[in-house]
């Protein structure tokens, strides 16, 4: 038996070990192509105005959203509001957030999501100058309280939305892809928000800042699909 079993293994057939080392290389240029051609596919033509889209708005509401809520106390105390005030504005500001999730869980499915999300960011832009230019504390601590309970409900809505728009075996390269430029963004919002207040001051940040959370409203108003009460397979067939 000793014998026989040995004469398996030395009979010249492949054993697991040796299909597996022949396969190995063979299988990761296969991993490697399919990669390639997944990332390919995000550029044809049936993706390729979503993934324009989606890079755009991550591009431009970065600067908007990160503008507005980290750069906020130090612009209300380049107004001349104590630094202290300046903070407690934006606390009180900032405990609306847990329940932003709870109000949105009340119209998420019932109101097309690319209008949920420009009207977002029209929130955010309008609610943000204002936040931006009162120096008295309701004001403040209103438009600072609206500012915060947008722009969570738009990360619900844009993370729900990029998933929509992309079929599962690219999903995850795209929403990674496109969401790349949210973190791009947010590297040079702050040198960018820094250069534009010393060469211009503080009402050019906020008029920038608004500007750009404009922007993104647009690029997803005029680009975006609609996908309330639309089959999956719809919406991700371009």
């Amino acid at each position: 038996m000793v014998a026989k079993g040995e004469s398996v293994f030395q009979d010249g057939s492949p054993t697991f070990g040796s299909e597996t080392r022949r396969k190995g290389p063979a299988n990761a240029r296969d991993r490697v192509s399919g990669r390639r051609e997944q990332f390919a596919e995000l550029f044809h033509r049936r993706y390729i105005r979503r993934v324009v889209m989606f890079s755009l708005f991550h591009a431009t509401h970065t600067i908007g959203i990160y503008g507005f809520i980290q750069w906020g106390p130090s612009f209300l105390v380049s107004r001349g509001i104590p630094l202290a005030h300046s903070l407690a504005y934006s606390l009180f500001g900032a405990a609306v957030l847990p329940i932003g999730p709870v109000i949105a869980l009340t119209f998420a499915d019932r109101w097309e999501r690319k209008w949920q999300i420009v009207t977002c960011l029209a929130g955010i832009a309008v609610t943000g100058l204002v936040y931006g230019n009162s120096r008295s504390a309701v004001p403040i601590i209103i438009s600072a309280a609206i500012l915060n309970l947008s722009s969570t409900i738009l990360v619900l809505n844009y993370n729900a939305y990029q998933a929509e728009l992309f079929p599962t075996h690219i999903r995850a390269m795209a929403v990674g892809f496109v969401y790349s430029w949210n973190r791009l963004a947010g590297i040079f919002s702050g040198f960018i928000i820094v250069f534009v207040l010393g060469k211009a001051g503080v009402s050019a940040v906020f008029s920038m800042i608004a500007g750009c959370t404009a922007l993104a409203a647009r690029v997803i108003a005029t680009l975006g699909p609609t996908t309330r009460e639309v089959a999956r397979r719809n919406c991700t067939a371009g």
